[in-house]
């Protein structure tokens, strides 16, 4: 797979949320905190928060913008998981800042003072003060850290290295200023977000391989389930309905196979063992298929996650340009403007999500002395 090959995957699934959800009251709190550390922490929400605090309300609400960092519990998506969109995106974004020391040759504490105080901001905005202030806090906090990945982009080497390969992943982007630091902590807004769409790159690289292991298996799970479905005649509308509330994961590659006939049109009876026979094929086929399907699901979320973090790079593209219109044209004059502009609006965007949050806080009443 190349490196600009992020085509949509099946979007059709978001059709399959269902009209229930079963959100708390302090749901709403956490998602303005989430969202808020996301914005403090230099990275970048992927909706405006009022969104999704709207599908608290209406849970048949377009979810579709919410699809790169959605959890998958199964197959299908449930609306209430729209409820963790922002602190999933958080957990993945501090496993990239992680992955940022790691593959500077960080060996110590690099980075988790960051960490524990994103942390505790985020939990204290939360309302969670008794959790902040115990003693095991910062403990539990770096269990945590420490858990997240020390996989590298290249092995046992140093920062030169890792620059110039990240420069070559980047390269069919044709993105500019990328300027890495071995102190990630002194980069610009721009630059991380390009590293991090580097890490994201990676990661899709890994998924790649994931479903190619399982593909032979998925061919082969179809070929027994078409040889022992082949001879069943095609089964009502009823029967198929027996069919969907028993086995609703795969009933679909069912139907598609068999096609449903009109009440009417129904003229030859289905024996006890022919539902028999269909039920054990369709449980065979999911059983048989399940990695698969959770792998290409994986790389489904993957491809819609790096197409919306370099949607988002040229975004903030077309941001610098035109920040950059009244700028002297002149060497080192013009780049370090150029930096000063991206520093400022970094703060102001950090500073309106505060301004925002604490608006938010208010006026849902949720807000914790």
């Amino acid at each position: 797979m190349s490196s600009t090959e992020t085509s949509e995957c099946s979007e059709t699934r978001v059709e399959e949320f269902g009209a229930g959800h079963d959100y708390k009251p302090g749901d709403k709190l956490k998602a303005i905190a989430d969202h808020t550390e996301l914005v403090l922490d230099g990275s970048r929400p992927i909706c405006p928060v009022n969104d999704v605090l709207q599908i608290m309300h209406e849970p048949t609400a377009n979810h579709k913008p919410f699809l790169p960092f959605l959890r998958q519990r199964s197959r299908k998506f449930e609306a209430k998981d729209t409820k963790y969109v922002f602190d999933d995106q958080l957990c993945r974004w501090w496993e990239f800042r992680k992955w940022q020391w790691v593959n500077r040759g960080a060996t110590g504490d690099e980075g988790f003072l960051e960490y524990l105080t994103s942390n505790r901001r985020r939990d204290t905005l939360r309302g969670e003060l008794k959790k902040v202030c115990r003693d095991s806090y910062e403990e539990s906090v770096r269990n945590w850290w420490e858990f997240m990945s020390k996989d590298r982009l290249l092995e046992e080497q140093g920062f030169h290295a890792y620059q110039e390969a990240v420069k070559r992943n980047l390269a069919p982007f044709n993105f500019d200023n990328l300027q890495l630091m071995e102190d990630p902590r002194k980069q610009t807004q721009w630059t991380t977000w390009l590293e991090y769409l580097n890490y994201e790159q990676w990661w899709l690289g890994k998924c790649v391989p994931a479903v190619e292991r399982e593909e032979w298996q998925n061919h082969q799970a179809w070929e027994r389930f078409l040889e022992a479905t082949r001879s069943l005649p095609p089964f009502s509308e009823k029967e198929l309905a027996f069919l969907d509330k028993s086995c609703p994961d795969t009933v679909a590659a069912f139907t598609s196979q068999h096609p449903v006939l009109k009440p009417m049109d129904y003229r030859y009876g289905i024996t006890r063992k022919d539902l028999g026979s269909a039920v054990k094929a369709i449980n065979d086929l999911t059983k048989d298929t399940e990695r698969f399907r959770r792998a290409d699901l994986v790389l489904c979320q993957q491809k819609n996650r790096v197409k919306w973090i370099i949607q988002e790079a040229r975004v903030m593209e077309a941001e610098m340009l035109e920040q950059s219109k009244n700028v002297p044209d002149s060497g080192e004059g013009k780049k370090r403007k150029r930096d000063e502009l991206d520093s400022e609006e970094s703060k102001k965007k950090r500073r309106d999500a505060s301004d925002d949050s604490e608006r938010l806080l208010l006026q849902s009443g949720l807000r914790n002395a």
